[in-house]
């Protein structure tokens, strides 16, 4: 299924500018400059990750697994009394400390079981055994139980509950920038967080051709060259 967010443009962003770090750096060590290059379809090759490793390990084409995680089971959401919480018991001690939580011990001697393997192969009846235990308690009460347990899960959130989640405030990835002639506008702040020299929005999104006439007197356009760009209508 597509991804709602452009993560193509994205990704190719981020590794561009790991490109230029990585430049920057060997400049320092050699005095010679560098050529950076990255595009929309290596960075998405480079992000399948374990996907990728396995097919050109075996030739096996992946499974659609949808909400599910293509190698674990039981991992991925599930629905509660109240809403969906994704799960996520990576290894076989998360799994054994799950089962506890879920009070499903007898699930650690069933053969169908035994090994992550044999879990992913039978997925569907494992899923629908979690799925029925899932549903009878609301999300709160499996989020706070199964991680007092060592078992990472969490509310899946819509846009609204993810920006008034206290982390996300605290991490101040919510940002008020003064745009003139609008006021103050909410955007996302910076991920990456540095201690000595934070980041921090110095001007704001330019108006519709604002830095035009002194990017062109810039360039050593007179005046009257760019009056006459005006009258043909070019600025």
């Amino acid at each position: 299924m597509r991804v709602a967010p452009p993560i193509s443009d994205l990704i190719a962003g981020l590794y561009g500018a790991f490109g230029i770090a990585c430049a920057l750096t060997q400049r320092l060590r050699s005095g010679r400059g560098e050529a950076v290059q990255t595009s929309l379809v290596n960075e998405l090759i480079s992000a399948l990750a374990y996907l990728s490793a396995n097919f050109l390990a075996s030739g096996e084409l992946p499974q659609r697994t949808g909400n599910d995680h293509p190698i674990v089971a039981p991992y991925g959401v599930f629905r509660a009394k109240d809403g969906e919480i994704a799960i996520a018991p990576s290894n076989d001690d998360v799994y054994e400390k799950f089962l506890d939580a879920l009070d499903l011990q007898h699930l650690k001697d069933d053969p169908r079981f035994g090994t992550n393997d044999l879990r992913v192969r039978n997925r569907p009846a494992i899923n629908r055994i979690v799925a029925d235990k899932i549903k009878t308690m609301p999300t709160a009460h499996w989020i706070e139980h199964l991680n007092r347990a060592g078992v990472p899960a969490g509310l899946i959130r819509n846009m609204r509950e993810a920006f008034q989640d206290p982390q996300v405030r605290d991490q101040e990835m919510i940002i008020d920038v003064d745009q003139p002639g609008f006021g103050k506008i909410r955007m996302t702040g910076f991920p990456v967080k540095m201690l000595n020299t934070p980041c921090k929005v110095h001007l704001p999104a330019p108006r519709l051709g604002e830095h035009t006439l002194p990017v062109l007197a810039e360039l050593g356009y007179s005046d009257s060259q760019i009056e006459s760009f005006r009258d043909k209508r070019i600025i």
